[in-house]
């Protein structure tokens, strides 16, 4: 794994300003963001806003890797809602292609498998035009009724049947939805386009996060495979834990990177 590949949310800073945010994932070691898409971090709609968030993030060195956005719901709405989300999901690929990020995060609809067979074409159209401009969109393994189903991510990815759209891949919050991490990469290899990871583990007292390295997630044959399989995207590492603070967690993993995959990586 080169760790050049390796990014940091935003997400655990997502009550502080962006600049704020930027700067502290940039002091943990990291070069590259997965930036949250919402407010405080991130606006599709105020361009002053987010031209200043570019430019402050090229001034600390850092690149945008995934924009972390919610477009997509809409797709399981009425005809209205679902010709706005198209114009907010087509506005947020060109900002992810002007930034350079790799991709960017959707939403599966209502995330009920019952709107599949409405979501299906909307998304196929989505990925035509992202593919057209380079980026990739990943809706998230999060437990939900698409989300959380393996069964019904496949039929999602194979019903839309493009390289361009497909999962984001996280590990731990597939554990921690009962079903088997590695299975799941098994099944869902050919379709991951982004990741994120953190870790955990199971006890009496049931699931909680623990500090990278420190749970039941195998880091490095996770990224093994991913290797392996020719995953071409970012780990990003999305650290959810109340202590040690985020800006000293995150140095903390990336200190676990580097040691797993030296500082030129392997």
């Amino acid at each position: 794994m080169d760790i050049h590949r390796l990014s940091a949310c935003t997400y655990p800073f997502r009550d502080r300003p962006w600049a704020e945010a930027l700067e502290k994932v940039r002091r943990a070691g990291f070069t590259r963001v997965d930036l949250l898409g919402r407010a405080p971090h991130f606006s599709a709609d105020v361009e002053s806003e987010r031209e200043a968030l570019w430019a402050f993030a090229q001034s600390l060195g850092l690149e945008i890797a995934n924009l972390g956005t919610y477009v997509g719901r809409g797709f399981a709405g009425d005809a209205a809602a679902q010709r706005a989300e198209w114009e907010a999901l087509c506005r947020v690929v060109d900002i992810a292609a002007h930034w350079g990020a790799r991709s960017i995060r959707v939403v599966p609809g209502n995330d009920d498998p019952a709107c599949l067979p409405q979501i299906v074409p909307w998304f196929r159209e989505a990925a035509a035009y992202a593919q057209a401009r380079g980026i990739y969109l990943g809706f998230e393994t999060h437990g939900g009724g698409i989300s959380g189903s393996l069964s019904h991510m496949q039929a999602l990815v194979e019903g839309v049947a493009s390289p361009h759209f497909g999962i984001l891949y996280d590990p731990c919050n597939v554990m921690k939805g009962g079903v088997d991490y590695r299975a799941a990469l098994w099944a869902l290899r050919g379709h991951i386009v982004h990741v994120h990871l953190k870790d955990g583990a199971f006890g009496q007292e049931g699931f909680r996060l623990t500090m990278l390295g420190q749970g039941q997630i195998d880091v490095p044959w996770l990224a093994e495979m991913l290797d392996a399989w020719g995953y071409q995207g970012d780990l990003a590492l999305e650290y959810e834990l109340d202590a040690p603070p985020p800006e000293e967690g995150l140095a903390q993993w990336y200190a676990f990177a580097e040691r797993l995959w030296g500082k030129e990586g392997a």
